[in-house]
């Protein structure tokens, strides 16, 4: 488990900082497209990729911490027992959500990368970049689902909604 959610945290940093890279060079393109009547060829296209990367490296960590949407106004009137069964339908869900399009995302990236497909830009990017971190991101949301799943029903340090050290808003700052 320690592995998995240890995965899931650099990878969620990595995101994180494909977001301020994503929007530093976004604000070059706006300025030198605006500015200085200079657009780039390459800022929207690799943001792009920054952002779906992005996206996908974080969901691990997204679901170690608890932060997916989740309606507290019933699940806090939830038992012991019902919050434990709410959350293993709930991580039963997403796994089997995310196993599926793992499986048919692989393909799609196998795909086009067997095919040659590329974006058709002027950097024209392979396709299965863009698309092989669908299956590796929601991969790694399976593996931690499979992790919470072991902390829900071990009682080893399933968090508070939303909640982990450190937090902001966890301790109501």
């Amino acid at each position: 488990m320690r592995a998995i959610d240890s995965i899931s945290i650099f990878l969620g940093t990595v995101a994180a900082w494909f977001f301020v890279a994503t929007g530093l060079m976004l604000t070059y393109e706006v300025v030198a497209r605006y500015a200085l009547n200079a657009p780039t060829i390459w800022a929207a296209e690799i943001s792009q990729i920054l952002m779906i990367a992005g996206v996908f490296m974080a969901l691990g960590v997204t679901l170690h911490r608890r932060q997916h949407i989740m309606i507290e106004a019933l699940y806090s009137r939830f038992s012991p027992f019902g919050k434990k069964l709410a959350d293993t339908v709930s991580l039963l869900f997403i796994g089997v959500f995310a196993a599926a399009v793992c499986y048919w995302g692989f393909g799609i990236a196998l795909d086009s990368y067997l095919k040659g497909r590329s974006s058709g830009t002027m950097l024209n990017i392979p396709n299965w970049w863009s698309e092989a971190l669908v299956p590796l991101g929601l991969g790694l949301l399976f593996l931690q689902c499979l992790a919470e799943l072991l902390r829900v029903w071990t009682g080893s340090g399933w968090r508070k909604p939303g909640g982990h050290e450190g937090h902001i808003g966890e301790d109501g700052a």
